[in-house]
């Protein structure tokens, strides 16, 4: 964990407010998309700009993900 801030409005009134945040590990993100685009047709491959990118359902990505994530990565990560 971490601490970490932003700007929030708390009762209509624009505040700095502290945080804990958790550590991320997205180390195998590529992996996982990768995983998600072999096993999935909802996934739209193309280019925003010059980078190569993947559309997909937000909910769809995020179940595939955690069902991903429980399965290949260490419980110590999770």
């Amino acid at each position: 964990m971490g601490k970490q801030g932003a700007p929030m409005t708390v009762k209509g009134e624009r505040k700095w407010v502290d945080y804990e945040d958790f550590e991320g590990d997205s180390d195998d993100f590529v992996a996982l998309g990768r995983a998600y685009q072999s096993e999935s047709d909802g996934a739209l491959v193309g280019k925003v700009g010059l980078a190569d990118c993947m559309l997909m359902s937000q909910r769809s990505i995020v179940d595939f993900g955690v069902a991903w994530m429980e399965k290949n990565r260490p419980q110590s990560l999770l």
